[in-house]
């Protein structure tokens, strides 16, 4: 298949699964908006912010780290050396997880009583077990995106995400609180584990009896030099994972909640999500497929990489355009036609976050390239300092005004990360 049929493939797949999993995301956060209101919608929104923190602990780099090499080695056709790969990573992944687990512990003990009140204590447990299978679902994706059959993560998305939307609608309908949409989380948690684990198991035996001798069972020892190599680049992505974080997983909701009140925090987590949503909907779908693409064209030399870089980047301004406009000229009556009138304060963030927004459309693009030509360090030194800018910021803006104030923090940090 010529490299523009498999882009179009992947934009389809990509695409649909996409459009699943934000637009069903979306209704759902929509639904806990309305039930929760503004104070526990607060809550919930740091309890899902710690939560994010504990399964980017688990992957760190090895995301990023899992689809650059599976790619490049499939691009090469080196096959006893792309199951070494895959095997290698799943060894690093069993050392990850426990690690992140104890952290994320740690973490909680001292969100309890200054972040989050005592009583939603067992809230915070629960979203630390839920840690777990969604790291591994994110890991087993990301051997997948490897693999480039974004066929099977279409198939997870569109199994599993419809369950949670009914859940959310059952527990709606029984008049259910906070502590409802917990155990939804959890139960979501672990249906996305199975169905993830499920279909990695599928797409690399597929793989594997696809090569010339698939008889062959063990793959060849990785050469110490190539160890290095994905050792190096995991280190370094795991830090940049960790600093991406910081920057782009809303942790103003952190800083509201102890500075200011849980009703901001749940109104700037209602702006914050909505303009992410709508910058990723039809620009995300490059931005799904980029990395293995572009670790792919690298075997193709210097000057394949730099034409298709152009050529996404076109892609991307043009789609993300009239995203941006309609968001912010109709700001007011979709927040209001959403989430209601009792939210509707979250129109004045959702207009200036989802302008500002509009610079990072090409930031994934950048990061792909970046990545596939080792270049991690120089990723390395922007997210230092936008991770600083963000986090002084925050402490400082927020204290004296609040939610306007983790708006300004949230854009000047935007623009920062993208230059």
């Amino acid at each position: 298949m010529s490299f523009k049929k498999n882009i179009l493939n992947y934009a389809l797949y990509s695409g649909l699964s996409i459009y699943l999993e934000f637009l069903i995301g979306m209704l759902i956060s929509i639904l806990i908006a309305r039930q929760l209101g503004a104070d526990e919608l607060g809550v919930y929104s740091v309890l899902l912010w710690f939560a994010t923190l504990g399964i980017t602990l688990a992957n760190g780099g090895l995301q990023t780290g899992a689809i650059k090499f599976l790619a490049e080695t499939r691009g090469k056709k080196e096959f006893k050396e792309n199951r070494a790969v895959l095997q290698y990573v799943v060894r690093l992944q069993l050392i990850f997880l426990p690690v992140a687990l104890l952290v994320s512990a740690l973490v909680a003990y001292f969100m309890l009583g200054r972040v989050i009140e005592e009583q939603y204590a067992w809230l915070l447990i629960a979203f630390v077990a839920a840690i777990a299978p969604r790291a591994l679902q994110i890991f087993y994706t990301s051997i997948i995106k490897g693999y480039e059959s974004f066929r099977s993560i279409f198939l997870i998305n569109m199994v599993v995400t419809p369950l949670n939307l009914l859940m959310v609608l059952v527990v709606m309908f029984l008049d259910g609180g906070i502590d409802d949409f917990v155990i939804v989380y959890l139960v979501t948690s672990a249906l996305y584990f199975f169905a993830a684990f499920y279909w990695t198991r599928k797409v690399t035996e597929k793989e594997w009896r696809s090569y010339p001798d698939h008889s062959i069972r063990d793959s060849q020892k990785l050469s110490p030099e190539y160890v290095s190599r994905i050792s190096l680049f995991v280190k370094i992505a795991t830090f940049n994972t960790f600093l991406v974080f910081v920057v782009d997983r809303g942790i103003e909701v952190v800083f509201l909640s102890w500075y200011a009140t849980a009703a901001d925090a749940g109104i700037f987590s209602i702006a914050y999500r909505l303009s992410r949503t709508i910058m990723a909907m039809l620009p995300g779908i490059f931005g799904f497929f980029l990395l293995p693409v572009m670790a792919r064209s690298l075997s193709g030399g210097k000057e394949v990489l730099a034409h298709r870089f152009r050529e996404s980047g076109r892609g991307l301004v043009l789609m993300s355009s009239p995203f941006i406009a309609f968001g912010v000229v109709f700001s007011d009556v979709i927040i209001e036609t959403m989430y209601g009138s009792e939210l509707k304060a979250a129109a004045t963030p959702f207009k200036y976050l989802l302008l500002f927004f509009g610079f990072t459309m090409l930031n994934g693009l950048s990061t792909s390239i970046l990545l596939t030509m080792d270049k991690q360090s120089v990723l390395l030194k922007i997210l230092v300092l936008s991770s600083l800018v963000n986090i002084v910021l925050d402490v400082i803006l927020i204290q004296y005004f609040a939610l306007n104030g983790a708006v300004a923090a949230c854009i000047v940090t935007k623009v920062v990360f993208e230059r």
